[in-house]
């Protein structure tokens, strides 16, 4: 449903725009220089965050995405109908989503690595390529694409070649998005989806100056993002991280209650099935953490350890909160593949023919202890608090395990 909902997010945005185009556009026409401007300034400031934050893909997206614009803004602010002009149109209309699309496939390096630096020529050749040509065409492109690839729309100027492009490059990015769920596939598709609204609706005034600000600004603000994330959030389980945990504490009334949360016997169960169905069970138990009622707010603290806030809550207003995601982790069971129930040997596989079949999957489960604290007269403080919890849970393991105290 998540993913879904940000491959909605692009159009909501595009109709958004053309709800607001007749202000826009007229924001434009007010001061024309600034206007047309506006869409270099915040391309490049979002090319600035991906070389600070080490995107190379992205950063190569909107190289692409200022190319773009710079040859509607230069080239194409006359009648389509001249040759030269809609030679221009197809190159570039056929040209940028597929460019969008195909650094996909680029492995993400980082900006300064040897890699990039190959990458960066070869894009330079590239640019090149589009740019030199550009001011000798005169109609020859569109008779080389041939006469099906540039029948135009009736209602609109995109060719059957820039039709197919977007499509391709929608099909490429939606792939890697759904398969590997890649980062850039994401930025990619909402690039591809503006570039595109931009060349179908490409009549409308001003429209790639305010398609391409707009995209800008989506950029800036998904990087921020992005960034944020990355400082405040667990990679591993996707849930708040230490530091944010920390910073909450910091900002919590008079009022509240903290729960720390710790996976029984983990040590154990890590070194019989291994790291990677370790990493399975703290994915599983902070999905089902991060679903508590109540108001609470669930973190990782660190390790196989989980801490919820209750920000204005007493204890005994936690407490069922808790223990359904107890009583949920405990009913919960975990299909594990039995992958050395297969025998490698055929000879030895057909010796054993006629024998029991050993399990080739098997029901893992795991349980949690649970500490719960609230601040006490002399005892305010969240960091005392967050003593108590831990104390709680002490108590809650010594007790036996598997229960909230």
């Amino acid at each position: 449903m998540k993913k879904l909902l940000t491959l909605a997010t692009p159009f909501t945005v595009v109709a958004a725009v053309l709800i607001a185009h007749p202000t826009l556009a007229g924001l434009v026409q007010s001061a024309p220089e600034i206007g047309g401007a506006a869409p270099y300034v915040l391309m490049i400031m979002a090319a600035g965050l991906a070389l600070y934050y080490d995107r190379l893909r992205i950063t190569l997206g909107l190289a692409v995405a200022i190319l773009t614009f710079w040859s509607i803004r230069s080239h194409l602010q006359i009648s389509l109908d001249n040759k030269r002009a809609f030679d221009v149109f197809l190159l570039t209309s056929t040209f940028a989503p597929l460019l969008l699309a195909s650094f996909t496939v680029v492995p993400e390096r980082g900006v300064r690595s040897r890699f990039a630096m190959g990458i960066y020529l070869g894009f330079a050749l590239a640019a090149l390529a589009w740019i030199v040509p550009v001011p000798d065409l005169d109609g020859s492109l569109a008779q080389a694409f041939g006469s099906v690839l540039t029948i135009r729309y009736v209602n609109g100027p995109l060719t059957l070649a820039a039709t197919l492009a977007l499509a391709l490059a929608l099909v490429v990015v939606l792939s890697f998005y759904f398969v590997r769920d890649d980062q850039y596939a994401t930025v990619a598709y909402s690039m591809i989806i503006f570039v595109g609204a931009t060349f179908v609706l490409f009549a409308w005034e001003n429209i790639s100056v305010i398609f391409f600000s707009v995209m800008a600004v989506l950029l800036i603000a998904a990087q921020i993002r992005s960034a944020h994330d990355l400082a405040y959030r667990d990679e591993l389980t996707g849930l708040l991280s230490r530091r944010a945990f920390d910073q909450r504490l910091r900002s919590l009334g008079s009022r509240f209650t903290i729960a720390m949360l710790d996976i029984d016997h983990f040590k154990k169960f890590n070194d019989t099935h291994g790291h990677d169905v370790g990493d399975e069970v703290l994915r599983m138990v902070a999905k089902k953490i991060g679903a508590v009622g109540g108001g609470g707010v669930p973190f990782r603290y660190g390790g196989e350890e989980f801490s919820v806030v209750f920000a204005g809550k007493t204890r005994e207003h936690a407490k069922p909160h808790l223990e359904a995601v107890r009583s949920t982790i405990e009913d919960y069971e975990m299909r594990l593949r039995n992958t050395g129930a297969r025998n490698k040997n055929q000879g030895q596989g057909e010796a054993r023919r006629g024998r029991r079949r050993e399990p080739r999957e098997k029901l893992v489960s795991v349980t949690i202890s649970i500490g719960t604290a609230e601040p006490k007269p002399k005892k305010a403080a969240p960091l005392d608090v967050l003593k108590a919890a831990d104390q709680a849970l002490y108590r809650a393991k010594k007790a036996g395990r598997n229960r909230v105290v």
